[in-house]
């Protein structure tokens, strides 16, 4: 296509993503740019597969089981601010984890429902969605399945912020 910048062609495709249609840029290996003469007509891509993010089976594979009562610190990068946070899994269904999560600056002093994911190599990744933030950690689960460890990031009314977490199991209460 001519452009007051040069004969540059944009190629584009829709993409399939949980029954939703969204416009990509660029598929792999092709290029936003191309210096092909006017008239030529853009590069076909083909539409990439999306896998959405919750698993919805695991079989064969242990997973960890993280149902309890969290409870930890949360760091702010670049400050001496630590606050407690806790968080608690109420069911978990393979690999996805089910509960309400209470992080400080990670959830905006929200008390959030929200799902994690638990992958097979330990990983725990949750993301927090509110009328005023995005949040997300991306954390490890330790080999015994007692703390959860990892980094976090949070969009809110103060503008992004990140940092660590740690976060211990707590006993169940005997009844």
């Amino acid at each position: 296509m001519n452009s007051r910048y040069g004969n540059k062609v944009s190629s584009f495709a829709l993409e399939g993503l949980e029954g939703r249609q969204m416009l990509s840029s660029s598929g792999w290996g092709t290029p936003l740019w191309d210096d092909k003469p006017a008239g030529t007509p853009a590069a076909v891509v083909t539409p990439l597969r999306v896998t959405p993010m919750v698993a919805t089976s695991v079989t064969g594979v242990r997973l960890i089981d993280v149902t309890g009562n969290w409870s930890g610190t949360v760091k702010i990068a670049g400050t001496q601010i630590a606050v407690a946070g806790s968080f608690t899994i109420t069911s978990q269904r393979n690999a996805g984890a089910t509960g309400t999560f209470s992080l400080g600056p990670i959830t905006a002093n929200q008390k959030v429902v929200s799902t994690a994911i638990i992958g097979t190599d330990r990983s725990f990744k949750v993301i927090f969605a509110g009328s005023n933030f995005y949040g997300s950690i991306n954390a490890t689960i330790s080999s015994n399945g007692k703390e959860i460890f990892g980094r976090w990031a949070c969009t809110g009314p103060g503008g992004w912020k990140t940092g660590t977490f740690v976060m211990d199991l707590q006993p169940a209460k005997k009844k």
